[in-house]
């Protein structure tokens, strides 16, 4: 995002609980994300797990990620099972997609994000943020 974008949502934002999403993020702290979804189209899939993991000085925290679980998606079927190992049943007490959200972006802070497929991962998360919390919620990587 560029920097007057980001002061600008700052600004915008006021005393609202994500903005110090858009404040300068620190240069040597990053977040990996890995998301688990329910299609390799990112115009229909639908997600179902979400992990994210610190990256400081280039040291990954292990002891700092999270893993969500969401409900189970009604999209969730036998062929995205084959792809990645998760059935309904592993979903039983899984979170609403807002709800996994709010914990995500809160645990990303204004760190840029990082992943081995994250074009794919930040679009899959920006539509939801977008759904579920207002346009100006986007999900950056770290170009």
């Amino acid at each position: 995002m560029n920097p007057l974008t980001r002061r600008y949502w700052h600004w915008k934002l006021g005393q609202h609980k994500f903005q110090h999403l858009f404040t300068a993020p620190r240069c040597e702290e990053y977040v990996s994300i890995d998301c688990e979804t329910t299609s390799l189209d990112p115009k229909r899939a639908e997600l179902v797990t979400i992990a994210a993991t610190k990256i400081v000085k280039n040291r990954v925290l292990v002891s700092q990620s999270i893993h969500l679980k969401l409900k189970a998606p009604s999209s969730l079927s036998e062929h995205s099972v084959k792809v990645h190992q998760i059935r309904h049943q592993d979903l039983g007490d899984g979170i609403e997609e807002k709800q996994a959200l709010e914990q995500l972006l809160e645990f990303i802070g204004n760190r840029p994000i990082v992943g081995y497929h994250i074009r794919y991962d930040r679009q899959i998360l920006s539509q939801a943020c977008k759904k579920h919390l207002g346009s100006h919620y986007q999900i950056l990587s770290s170009k």
